[in-house]
Formats: C-alpha cells, structure tokens, sequence
C-alpha cells in the first residue's frame, strides 16, 4: 500500500514537470543569425583565464582538456574519435602519503 502510494506520487511528480516543460515550446521568437565564428577561430573555452581549482585534486590538476592536446585535428575531416574517447580515459591518479 505504501509501496504504491509512493510510485503514484513519483509519477505524478514527474507528469507534472513534463507537462511543464513541454508548455515551455520549442521555437525562436525571431530568426537565429548566422553568428561571427569562422572556421579558423578557436573555441572559446581555449581562451578563457582558467583561474578555477579543482575541488578535490592536487593544486596542478588540469580542470579543463582540449581535445587537441590528445591528438584530435577538429577539421571537419578527420575522424577524431580516438582522441576524443582518450581525454574520457585520461586517468590521474593520487596518493596521498
């Protein structure tokens, strides 16, 4: 009985906020721009100031990977599947003594 009053609740909470959600629509209210990147400009995290720490690693710890940094071209044409699925496995390990 509790079991079910419980999964009824759940369901109906979770009713609720894709109703909500799908209310919200899915359209522009006015035509998207080309934008100003060109195909030579960097992504923009590339050049942001990283003055954030990590929360939990050591003081040297790399927050942020670039993708080229392990291999990838990012021309279009290259697959770069490989260096992609490497910054996934990048492994850093820690010991503390």
């Amino acid at each position: 009985m509790l079991l079910s009053v419980g999964v009824s609740l759940l369901f109906s909470l979770l009713l609720q906020s894709v109703t909500l959600v799908s209310g919200l629509g899915s359209s522009c209210s006015a035509p998207l721009g080309a934008g100003t990147a060109t195909p030579g400009d960097p992504y923009w995290q590339q050049n942001i100031q990283h003055q954030g720490t990590s929360a939990f690693g050591p003081a040297g710890y790399q927050v942020f990977r670039n993708v080229k940094d392990f291999g990838a071209k990012g021309d279009g044409v290259t697959d770069d599947t490989a260096a992609i699925k490497s910054v996934f496995l990048f492994k850093v390990i820690y010991r503390k003594d």
